[in-house]
C-alpha cells in the first residue's frame, strides 16, 4: 500500500509537468499567451496523453524499460528546472483548492482515495488481464515491438496506446514486482474533479457540469471497484470519455465561441488520443470533428492545419505499431488490409478475431454463434437476459445518480409547483446529444459488451435533465450532492470491511500476479510457453506465452525480438 501511495505521488508530478508544458506548447502555437491553465484533471490528462506519445514513439527503438524511464524522467526534470517558477506556482494553486474543500467533504474524499489503494493492493481480478494484458505490457517492457506478435496470440495485436505508459510506470525493471497503477492515478484524478464540483455546489456555483460531475462519483468507484488492481482498458477508456463529455459542457456553458480558446482544441486532442487507448471509444471524435469544422467555418485554417498536425503526431505511432505488430493499418479491421509483410497475421484469423469480440458480446456462450447472422431478433433476448443479470449491480449504479436527479427534480417542482423545459438547451447541446446518441448507438452495434460502452451508458441518463431548468436549482444539485455522499460512503464501509484482514500483508507492496504453471511446446528451435490451467491465462508468465497451442507458427529469427509469422 505504501509503495502505491509513494508511486502515485511520483507519477502524478511527472505527468502534471508535461500537462503543463503542452499547455504552453499549445498557447504558443495557437497565439493564447493570456490563457489560464485548464482545470488539474484536464492537464493530467494531456500530461497522459503526451506521455503516451513519447513512449509511442520510443518503443520502436527501445523497450520500455529502465533507459525509456529515465528519458521520460530526465526530460521532466529538465522541464521543471526551466519553469521552476511557474510550474510550483500552479503546483501550490492546486493544492490548496484541494485543501480548502468544505472539512468534510475533504474527510469523504480522502476516504474514497484509501478505498481506492485498498482495493488496488488486491489480486489482479480481470480475467482479460490474465488473458492478454499482463502479456502485452511485459513484451513492452522487455522488447521494443515485435513484428508478427499477434500471430502467437491474436489479442497481443490488440494496439491499446494505455499499455505503453503501463510498462513505463511499472517499475519492472527495479526487479521487485511490476505494478499497474495508472488506473487508480486516473480515478483519483477525476474524483478531484468531481469533489471540486461539490464544494462549488456547497458554495453555491450550481452548473449541469458540476452537477454531472459529482453524479459520476457512485458510478465511477462502485462500478470499477474490482477493476482497479488490474490494468485493464475499460475503465480508463470510460474516465475519458466521461471527462471530455463534462469539459464540452462546461464550455457551452461559458457562453464564448466553442472556437475560441485551447479548450476546445485541447478536447479534439484528448479525443484522439482516447480513440488510440480503445477503438470502442471512437464517437468522441464527434467532439474533434465539430471542433475542426468550426475552425473552417470561421476560415481559420492554420489553426485547423496545426490541429490536424498534433493528431497526426499522436496517431503515428500507434499506427506504426498496429502495422508491425500485426501487418494491418487497424487491428482487427480486415477490410484495412494494404500491406504484405511476412509477419502480417492470416485473413482468416483477423476475420475470426473481429467475429469472436462481436458475438462473445452479443452471445457469451448463451447460444450458437452461427444464429447471430440471423440478424437483432436471434440474440437480443438472451443478450438483454445476461446483461441484466450478469451486470445488476453495475447498472443499478449507474442509474442511481439520474435517480437521485429526478427524485430532487420532483420534490423540487412540488416546492416550486412549476416544471418547465427549456428547449433552446437541446439545441445548444446538440452535438453533446449527437455524441452521445452516437457512441450507445455505435456500441450497440459493433460489440454491446455492457463494459465496452460504460462511458456512454454513464453519461446518456444524466443527459436527459439537460434542459430542465429545475437540474440548474440549488435545491437539487446540493440534494444530489448530500445523498452522493451519504449513499458513496455506505458502500465503501460495506465492500471494504471484507478486504482490511488481508490489508497486513500488502501494507508495503500490493498483491503480485498471480503464479501460473506452465508446460513447454516446441517451435522449431524456439520455445513456447502454455499454461497448465485449462484457463489458459499466462498472467504475467515468462515469455513467450500463448494461452493454447498456435497451428503453423513460426519464429521469423533466432530471438524474441525478430517475432513471429504464420507459416500459412
Amino acid at each position: 500500500m505504501i509503495s502505491l501511495l509513494l508511486i502515485w505521488c511520483y507519477i502524478a508530478i511527472i505527468i502534471v509537468i508535461y500537462g503543463i508544458t503542452g499547455v504552453r506548447f499549445l498557447r504558443y502555437l495557437f497565439k493564447f499567451d493570456n490563457q489560464q491553465y485548464p482545470p488539474l484533471t484536464i492537464i493530467f490528462i494531456l500530461g497522459l496523453c503526451i506521455v503516451t506519445t513519447i513512449c509511442g514513439y520510443l518503443s520502436l527503438f527501445i523497450n520500455l524499460g529502465l533507459t525509456a524511464f529515465v528519458l521520460t524522467f530526465l526530460a521532466a526534470i529538465f522541464i521543471f528546472i526551466y519553469y521552476y517558477k511557474e510550474i510550483v506556482g500552479l503546483f501550490k494553486e492546486y493544492l490548496n483548492k484541494l485543501f480548502s474543500f468544505k472539512k468534510y467533504l475533504l474527510i469523504i474524499f480522502a476516504f474514497s482515495i484509501f478505498f481506492i489503494v485498498v482495493k488496488s493492493t488486491n489480486p489482479p481480478a480481470s480475467v482479460d488481464t490474465g488473458l492478454y494484458h499482463a502479456q502485452a505490457i511485459r513484451w513492452i517492457e522487455e522488447y521494443r515491438v515485435v513484428p508478427g506478435l499477434g500471430n502467437l496470440h491474436g489479442r497481443l495485436a490488440f494496439n491499446f496506446s494505455w499499455f505503453l505508459p503501463s510498462a513505463l510506470f511499472s517499475l519492472s525493471f527495479l526487479k521487485i514486482q511490476p505494478f499497474h497503477v495508472l488506473n487508480q492515478l486516473l480515478l483519483i484524478f477525476v474524483l478531484i474533479m468531481s469533489f471540486e464540483a461539490g464544494d462549488e455546489i456547497i458554495k453555491g456555483h450550481i452548473s449541469f457540469a458540476n452537477l454531472v460531475k459529482v453524479a459520476i462519483i457512485i458510478p465511477i468507484i462502485l462500478v470499477f471497484k474490482n477493476q482497479l488492481s488490474s490494468p485493464n482498458v475499460d475503465m480508463p477508456a470510460a474516465l475519458l470519455i466521461l471527462v471530455l463529455f463534462i469539459y464540452f459542457i462546461e464550455m457551452l456553458e461559458n457562453e464564448t465561441p466553442i472556437s475560441d480558446g485551447l479548450g476546445p482544441i485541447i478536447v479534439a486532442l484528448i479525443a484522439v488520443y482516447g480513440c488510440t487507448v480503445k477503438l470502442s471509444s471512437i464517437p468522441i471524435m464527434v467532439f474533434g470533428i465539430f471542433i475542426i469544422l468550426e475552425k473552417i467555418m470561421e476560415k481559420k485554417y492554420m489553426d485547423m492545419l496545426i490541429i490536424l498536425g498534433i493528431i497526426l503526431i499522436i496517431l503515428a505511432p500507434w499506427i506504426i505499431r498496429n502495422i508491425i505488430l500485426s501487418g494491418y493499418l487497424v487491428y482487427p479491421f480486415p477490410s484495412l488490409d494494404f500491406f504484405n509483410f511476412d509477419w502480417k497475421i492470416p485473413l482468416k484469423a483477423v476475420v475470426a478475431e473481429s467475429r469472436g469480440v462481436s458475438n462473445y458480446a452479443r452471445n457469451p456462450g448463451l447460444i450458437p454463434d452461427e444464429w447471430l447472422s440471423r440478424g437483432l431478433s436471434s440474440w437480443f433476448p438472451s443478450w438483454l437476459h445476461y446483461v441484466i443479470t450478469d451486470y445488476r449491480k453495475k447498472l443499478e449504479f449507474m442509474v442511481m445518480p439520474a435517480l437521485f436527479i429526478l427524485g430532487a427534480i420532483i420534490i423540487n417542482s412540488f416546492r416550486e409547483k412549476s416544471l418547465r423545459i427549456n428547449y433552446d438547451a437541446i439545441r445548444k447541446y446538440k452535438i453533446v446529444y449527437l455524441a452521445a446518441v452516437t457512441g450507445v448507438i455505435f456500441w450497440f452495434f459493433t460489440a454491446p459488451d455492457l463494459r465496452l460502452g460504460y462511458g456512454f451508458i454513464m453519461i446518456i441518463p444524466l443527459l436527459v435533465f439537460m434542459p430542465i431548468t429545475a437540474s440548474y436549482r440549488p435545491f437539487v444539485a446540493k440534494s444530489v450532492l448530500l445523498l452522493t455522499i451519504l449513499v458513496l460512503l455506505y458502500f465503501e464501509i460495506v465492500f471494504i470491511i471484507g478486504d482490511l484482514p488481508a490489508l497486513k500483508n500488502r501494507l508495503i507492496l500490493p498483491a503480485p500476479y498471480p503464479e501460473v504453471a506452465l508446460q513447454t511446446i516446441r517451435v522449431g528451435d524456439q520455445v513456447v510457453y502454455v499454461p497448465q490451467a485449462k484457463t489458459g491465462l499466462c498472467w504475467y508468465a515468462s515469455l513467450p506465452c500463448t494461452p493454447s497451442p498456435v497451428a503453423n507458427l513460426e519464429f521469423r529469427g533466432n530471438n524474441l525480438q525478430d517475432g513471429f509469422r504464420s507459416k500459412l
